[in-house]
């Protein structure tokens, strides 16, 4: 009886070690998961958040232009240089939109669904893109 309930408690002892071992392999792998969500949640802010601010400055430029180009003078060369003006800011700003397009597209809905578990970061997020968008649309 003795043998037998050593072995019983040798096959106990061996059985938790070995779900000991299964949860500390576990535990490694969902750690090394997180960190990897939240490389890419910080990366993807930093794209995010750096074009955002690259597009709202064009926008404040752009605004700023936009309110520079009037005809002064009523001579040829003065009309065409200020066409010209607002032929370049007609350029740059379809240009801009491909970025805009790509922001809105791409980098703020991956951006959503990596911290979809974080309704403030969401909600600024949101916030954010709603009121590029307004004024995207105003200029």
């Amino acid at each position: 009886m003795t043998e037998l309930s050593e072995l019983s408690v040798s096959a106990t002892t061996d059985t938790t070690s070995a779900q000991s071992i299964k949860l500390n392999e576990q535990l490694i792998h969902n750690a090394a998961v997180e960190s990897e969500l939240e490389r890419r949640q910080i990366a993807c802010a930093n794209t995010f958040w750096s074009q955002h601010n690259q597009l709202s400055t064009f926008l404040n430029n752009t605004e700023k232009e936009t309110t520079q180009i009037r005809p002064r003078l009523t001579s040829r060369k003065h009309i065409e240089h200020e066409k010209d003006k607002y032929n370049k800011l007609a350029n740059d700003f379809s240009i801009n939109q491909i970025k805009f397009q790509e922001i809105l597209e791409q980098h703020s809905s991956y951006l959503l669904t990596l911290i979809s578990n974080n309704l403030e970061e969401s909600e600024d997020i949101q916030r954010s893109l709603n009121e590029l968008e307004q004024e995207w649309n105003r200029i």
